[in-house]
């Protein structure tokens, strides 16, 4: 396999050694299945006379299986994986030292490929293994993986790997005929219109004061309003306009993601220099992504839009009691005087009215009662009929998301959905819902009521009339609550689709079947897989069972029989918090760049943060400016206040942002710190890796992040957001944060034992 200069080098010295060697902390289970012998090899192995030979030819044998390279490439063998060896041919490990001084090593090696079949990996086993590899590259354009799988199928079928920069060249050009077959699939259905129209996005666009259609198509949503929605609204019936036709559902999702990811780094000007069917296939991938992230944010406004309507009343009504607390408590001191005499009379038997009248006059008690029935609210508080004016200005935006999106309910009968379509049909003859029934031309209406809750009915019907403001909010609030709940799905939605549509399609998971692909870690058979998991879970209620009220922090039962998680004590003795300062004190100060910067040293974390279309690890100055473009996220300052205490500007800052950082990168650098603590032995004594806690956590935001909004009474005046976070035992994050967006979120704090994969 030639190699040259243009051939990618996507392994960094450290993964290259890891695989050109054997794993040092292989455990006994993985030593017994790669380094056990049969009969067979024993009966070869023993035909050598002398004990160096016969150690010597069975480690030979050993690393040919696995990792399936000759010895001479290997630097060592782990003195476990060599004791283990020597201990079935019955031999001192230390006889390896005399084996290799004459041309034993290469006649035992020619033996052992004659004996068991083994070949070189010539151009046929090249071409074979292309094969093996193209449809993972049709699904991840991730080099590393490839090489792995590549090593797998080497040992699998008998054949010694070659130089790792041969697998590279090979895995390189996988990956090209990968890209240039994705390319085909997304444009072979393209006619010369759909082309022309997605030529058109590129171009400067006179209606858009000579912005193109692109850039406007990918503007933030900006703050929670009408307006926004009404924006987003405008995009996605945009892009159904330009009529492109589906992707193929045999695409896999992760590849289509990755292809729309390198197209959002490009503006329109870079994008008209690539060749055709690349600019047009990058163009379908990052579309189609773009609708989807268009219905999401839609749906997280309209969410966000009806909270904040709820909140404006629950706000007016605050304001209400606030503006006339004075009155409020002077007429309640009124009222409590006439009750008191009322009651002293009654107990003394004296007239009631005479004596209420002694305390309080007529006149007063007359306006009082007058002036307190103006100022009443509803007894339980409610505020819903404070909402109608604020309603108006955001009708027409909500009706207009709710005719854009297609919403698809799992049940026949969707109340919500129901009422929302007979809103629509009168709003396209110009009228609304204002009775029970409606004559609409010739034809009389019935309008559908099974949305309205109690609460709602009290505020919708005055005798047989209907407020139509109120019957459309409770509308638009049952909508919202029955797609959170997934009982309406959003077709176009990545978060809120139907549930077959995380699924692979039928005829594809088939094919995967028959070719026994489907790489599950569970049986085909759904009975055996529920009948085997039913088991599971009764060991582990009968587990807990035992441990209630015995396991510390584990669930209790009260004095009501029911369960209940007690508090975890708290465990640092008095003696080590008073020690804690004097040992901070010891530690140097250092700034966080250097930390940052010794921190890879130690583990590498920043290697995972490769660039998107070359996958290089950033090296030399690009790794200080990735350090810096960390901590500007990380801090929450932004890159331009970032660019005022570093010597690195805003372009070099989002630069980095840009093409190293991005969701799958974080996660690969977050992993390689985890496994990092974990295998310290420091981490021990915190615990094993198995136990998690989770705590919900309300942070103030001092932008206009979308995903930000007001809830006085954690964030003031100011707004902020809620993650959810999970941390293991040995104090280090895994998974990513959610960020949380609704009000009735609250923090929760819990630990449980992570199930095995």
């Amino acid at each position: 396999m030639p190699f040259t200069s243009r051939t990618p080098t996507y392994l960094t010295p450290e993964q290259r050694h890891a695989l050109m060697q054997i794993p040092a902390d292989l455990s006994d289970r993985e030593i017994a299945r790669y380094y056990t012998f049969s009969q067979k090899d024993l009966d070869l192995i023993n035909q050598r006379r002398r004990h160096h030979n016969r150690l010597g030819f069975a480690v030979q044998l050993a690393v040919l299986r696995f990792p399936g390279r000759p010895w001479k490439d290997l630097a060592g063998i782990p003195a476990r994986i060599l004791l283990a060896i020597a201990d079935q041919v019955q031999v001192p490990a230390s006889a390896l030292t005399l084996y290799g001084k004459r041309d034993t090593l290469y006649e035992h090696l020619d033996e052992i490929r004659r004996t068991y079949k083994l070949r070189e990996c010539g151009w046929r086993e090249y071409l074979w293994l292309a094969r093996e590899l193209l449809p993972q590259a049709m699904e991840s354009d991730r080099p590393i993986p490839l090489i792995e799988q590549a090593l797998e199928l080497l040992r699998a079928e008998g054949i010694i790997a070659p130089v790792l920069t041969h697998l590279e060249r090979l895995v390189w050009i996988v990956l090209k005929a990968a890209e240039k077959r994705l390319f085909h699939i997304l444009t072979a259905t393209l006619t010369l219109e759909h082309r022309s129209r997605l030529d058109g996005l590129l171009h400067a666009d006179a209606g858009r004061r000579g912005t193109a259609r692109l850039i406007w198509l990918r503007e933030p949503p900006g703050v929670t309003s009408a307006k926004s929605v009404k924006q987003i609204v405008e995009r996605l019936l945009f892009l159904r306009g330009l009529d492109l036709p589906a992707l193929p559902q045999t695409l896999h999702q992760n590849r289509v993601l990755q292809l729309a990811r390198k197209c959002t780094k490009y503006q329109p000007q870079p994008l008209l220099k690539f060749k055709a069917e690349r600019q047009h296939a990058l163009l379908m991938a990052h579309l189609f992504e773009l609708s989807q992230d268009l219905t999401d944010q839609a749906l997280d406004q309209f969410d966000r839009l009806l909270g904040e309507l709820m909140r404006k009343g629950e706000r007016r009504q605050e304001k209400h009691f606030r503006l006339n607390a004075r009155t409020l408590n002077s007429h309640l001191a009124v009222l409590t005087k006439a009750t008191e005499a009322f009651l002293v009379a009654r107990t003394e038997g004296d007239d009631p009215v005479t004596a209420v009248l002694a305390k309080v006059s007529e006149t007063q008690l007359q306006a009082t009662v007058d002036s307190a029935k103006r100022l009443l609210r509803p007894e339980n508080l409610d505020s819903l009929d404070l909402i109608e004016s604020r309603y108006t200005p955001m009708r027409h935006s909500l009706l207009a998301l709710y005719q854009a999106l297609d919403f698809q309910p799992v049940r026949k009968s969707e109340p919500a959905l129901q009422a929302l379509e007979y809103v629509s049909q009168l709003a396209e003859r110009r009228k609304r819902v204002t009775g029970r029934e409606q004559k609409v031309g010739k034809v009389t209406m019935t309008a559908p009521l099974g949305h309205l809750t109690e609460r709602w009915r009290k505020h919708t019907f005055t005798g047989d009339e209907i407020a139509p403001n109120y019957y459309e909010a409770a509308a638009f609030e049952a909508l919202k609550g029955r797609v959170r709940s997934g009982d309406i799905a959003v077709s176009g939605s990545r978060r809120y689709r139907a549930f077959e549509g995380y699924l692979l399609p039928t005829p594809r998971f088939e094919q995967l079947v028959q070719k026994k692909q489907t790489r599950l870690a569970v049986t085909e058979d759904a009975e055996v897989y529920l009948a085997a998991k039913q088991q599971e879970i009764a060991k582990k209620l009968e587990a807990l069972q035992e441990s209630i009220g015995k396991v510390e922090g584990s669930l209790c039962l009260d004095d009501k029989g029911k369960l209940y998680l007690p508090s975890l004590e708290k465990e640092i003795p008095a003696e080590v918090e008073r020690l804690r300062p004097r040992v901070y004190n010891m530690l140097p100060q250092i700034t966080l760049p250097d930390l940052l910067l010794e921190l890879d040293n130690w583990t590498g974390f920043l290697r995972p943060l490769t660039h998107l279309t070359s996958g290089d690890a950033p090296v030399g100055d690009e790794k200080l400016v990735l350090v810096a473009a960390l901590m500007g996220m990380g801090m929450n300052l932004g890159l331009t206040k970032m660019e005022q205490s570093c010597p690195y500007t805003y372009r070099q800052l989002s630069w980095s942002v840009d093409w190293h950082i991005r969701e799958e990168t974080l996660l690969a650098s977050l992993a390689c710190l985890d496994n990092f603590v974990l295998s310290a032995p420091l981490s021990r004594a915190w615990g094993d890796g198995s136990t998690s806690s989770s705590d919900g956590m309300r942070m103030s935001v001092g932008v206009k992040a979308t995903n930000a909004e007001y809830n006085a009474k954690y964030f003031g005046v100011g707004r902020g957001t809620n993650m959810y976070v999970h941390a293991a035992d040995i104090w280090m994050p895994f998974g990513k944060p959610q960020v949380i967006g609704t009000q009735e979120i609250v923090s929760v704090r819990c630990s449980y034992r992570i199930c095995p994969a």
